[in-house]
């Protein structure tokens, strides 16, 4: 999946510079606002679902378990409004899915006797700082602030291949990103890259587009 999305960005990337019409200085008020699809690598919430794999997954004083973390990233839309050259508004809501599965030691995977699923769903205000905001390239820093809902179930499997499903459980928990280097380049269709820290991931990139 990662080399998937690394061709598309090279892919997009080339689209942005190479567009026929390049972005004016006063097009950041022609064009207010921009829409924006992203995907986001190591967030905040696989860190969660290590530690569900450590103390949730894998009962305690189970020891001969051993655990499997799988991570679908995050995937987020947002909406941007410019307010000056040099801030915008806006937010972003996002989705990312966590599988934790622990197996019997030496089996193989069919040997599951425990699978849990942990979806997070999350809303953010986001503001952004420009650096710089040129015609063709702009590099911005990204704070965001918010909020979601995390449901979680599991499937446990006996050594007799019998399945018990547990209900799907949902909370509540506070989210954020900082993202102090960010950069876009391209006219009204552009790419974006921005690396930090929180619920977007260390790195979340993507396209956008102004109108």
């Amino acid at each position: 999946m990662k080399k998937i999305f690394s061709v598309l960005l090279l892919l997009t990337l080339s689209a942005g510079f190479f567009q026929a019409r390049a972005f004016e200085e006063d097009d950041y008020y022609d064009y207010p606002n921009d829409l924006g699809l992203s995907y986001g690598f190591f967030p905040l919430q696989d860190l969660f679902g290590g530690i569900v794999a450590a103390f949730v997954a894998i009962p305690a004083g189970a020891s001969g378990n051993k655990s499997e973390l799988k991570s679908i990233g995050v995937i987020g839309l947002s909406y941007n409004r410019t307010a000056s050259k040099l801030l915008d508004l806006g937010g972003v809501v996002n989705f990312s899915r966590v599988s934790v599965n622990s197996y019997k030691k030496d089996e193989d995977p069919s040997g599951t006797i425990n699978s849990t699923s942990i979806d997070f769903y999350l809303a953010m205000f986001t503001l952004k700082l420009y650096w710089f905001r040129y015609p063709a390239v702009a590099m911005y820093s990204k704070f965001g602030l918010g909020g979601g809902v995390v449901g979680a179930s599991s499937v446990v499997t006996d050594n007799w291949g019998r399945h018990d499903r547990s209900p799907y459980s949902v909370g509540f928990f506070p989210a954020a990103q900082i993202s102090p280097v960010c950069v876009e380049a391209g006219g009204r269709l552009r790419v974006f890259a921005e690396l930090g820290f929180g619920m977007e991931g260390i790195g979340n990139f993507g396209l956008k587009y102004y109108f």
